[in-house]
């Protein structure tokens, strides 16, 4: 049975990487669309004016927040997974096109599931994917991204920054070596999990699409948007949807306007709470993480364990002080050695904590994710994975706390496999 109002209440919330909740100002620019711009934006009485009002200011939000140079490179989609496919798709079909021996995709091995569906399609049309592959922390293997580039790439997709483990990729340096080395590219990324959590700037990042969602900041599920830019992308990109005009006769079909303006509060949400909600979140973070490792070791100690917590538990992703600006702040990949991450993320989120075994497109699976794949992670470890991500509303004191729970959960466990 799903779980009581008051059962939710209890459980601590630290699966923002999956989706976050709808913040207060958000819900409330969705009941005021609902209620008095409920006009149809083409539409050219007063009713109909309200709402393009309401969607050019949204649009202009997620411009600003983006620092995008023009409204018009801002087209609003029912999420990420919508632009992605619009972005892979129509990107690769139009440079071949124009350049007919240009059939190579190159992306990383570390990518949203949906990317490489759409890549998998796009082989059945001739197209070739290149899977670059990572370190152990993660992060991109640049050298050898550069040399798969040439003029047989027809489109680099890039994620920015990576939902299990944290890892931030080096979107700028790719961007320079595409530039250099495969003249007839496109590049894009996906910042679907960057965006309210790290600086998101596209002239900065000199990318030519960017691919974001609503719900992973704080707005509804359903709303997202696909930046192109001007100068290289906007002008020859097929429509998605063919139909009445709408977002530049791009994407048929009547804006949800409502929708569409809880996106542009979200953006804006983002530059108001700026850089300081970053370190609350590397706090919370950092104070989950903490407080999980020394109460392991208490309890080793106290219980005459003769076994270590580094024996026990890893972390994946980037580590140490110096590389915090190259993750997520508020991003926690833990292994805990011979477990079930699945069952234990099942089983702590009825009543302890809500975490996730991995990205959520992937957290029901009994096998090694492609990212700790990728990684190579050892599947002893990797199969024993939980994730972490706080939010903008998680204090430390929530974060301590539901260490403790999960300390409390698994060590018995830990210490039960390692006897065996």
């Amino acid at each position: 049975m799903p779980a009581s109002p008051r059962s939710l209440q209890d459980v601590i919330y630290l699966d923002n990487n999956a989706t976050t909740p709808v913040a207060p100002t958000v819900r409330e620019a969705v009941s005021l669309c609902l209620s008095a711009h409920f006009g149809n934006p083409f539409s050219g009485h007063v009713f109909g004016k309200s709402a393009a009002k309401v969607l050019r200011e949204a649009r202009e939000e997620v411009r600003k927040t983006l620092n995008a140079h023009d409204t018009e490179e801002i087209c609003f989609t029912s999420g990420a997974t919508e632009a992605l496919n619009w972005a892979i798709s129509s990107c690769a079909r139009m440079v071949r096109k124009k350049f007919p021996h240009a059939n190579r995709i190159v992306t990383s091995a570390v990518e949203h599931v949906a990317v490489f569906k759409i890549c998998e399609a796009l082989e059945a049309e001739g197209f070739e994917t290149v899977k670059v592959g990572v370190d152990a922390e993660g992060f991109l293997d640049i050298d050898c991204l550069k040399e798969h580039l040439d003029e047989r790439v027809c489109l680099v997709t890039l994620i920015h920054a990576n939902a299990e483990v944290g890892a931030v990729q080096p979107v700028k340096e790719v961007a320079s070596a595409v530039r250099a080395r495969a003249p007839n590219a496109l590049f894009h990324v996906d910042a679907s999990q960057s965006v309210g959590k790290i600086p998101v700037d596209v002239m900065d990042l000199c990318v030519d699409m960017m691919t974001i969602a609503g719900h992973k900041f704080y707005a509804p599920k359903g709303v997202g948007a696909l930046y192109m830019r001007k100068e290289t992308a906007l002008e020859e990109l097929p429509p998605l949807l063919h139909g009445g005009g709408q977002e530049w006769g791009r994407r048929g079909g009547t804006e949800n306007v409502a929708l569409c303006a809880a996106l542009g509060e979200a953006c804006r949400l983002v530059r108001e709470c700026g850089e300081s909600s970053f370190v609350c979140l590397r706090e919370s973070r950092m104070s989950f993480e903490q407080t999980l490792l020394r109460i392991l070791s208490e309890k080793c100690k106290d219980a005459g364990s003769p076994f270590v917590v580094e024996e026990m538990i890893r972390f994946n992703g980037p580590s140490g002080r110096e590389k915090e600006h190259l993750r997520l702040p508020n991003t926690l990949s833990i292994s805990f050695r011979g477990m079930r991450g699945s069952l234990m993320a099942l089983s702590l989120g009825e009543s302890l904590v809500a975490v996730s075994s991995g990205s959520a497109c992937h957290s029901d699976c009994e096998t090694l994710s492609p990212v700790l794949k990728a990684m190579k992670v050892p599947e002893e470890w990797g199969l024993g994975t939980l994730r972490v991500s706080t939010g903008r509303g998680t204090t430390v004191a929530e974060a301590e706390e539901a260490a403790r729970r999960v300390a409390d959960f698994v060590f018995p466990r830990l210490v039960g496999k390692a006897a065996e």
